[in-house]
């Protein structure tokens, strides 16, 4: 399985199970491959925040703020 969306979708299903740490494997998986795709980024800052892991969270968050794309620039 190596379609983007089809690995976020699978993530995201692992996360709504609390199945975290495959979760962050298949939304990694999915976000690198396509650095403009942050849907995976948003569902990893879900993931790390359940876990408690909160400087995680906040890194993946920074993340998406530099990848999105600035109306103004």
């Amino acid at each position: 399985m190596s379609d983007k969306i089809a690995l976020y979708k699978e993530g995201v299903k692992l996360k709504d199970a609390k199945e975290f740490d495959p979760a962050i494997a298949k939304l990694k998986e999915a976000a690198a491959l396509d650095e403009k795709f942050t849907m995976p980024l948003h569902a990893l800052t879900q993931v790390y925040t359940a876990m408690g892991r909160h400087e995680e969270a906040i890194a993946t968050a920074k993340k998406i703020d530099r990848k999105s794309t600035r109306l103004n620039s």
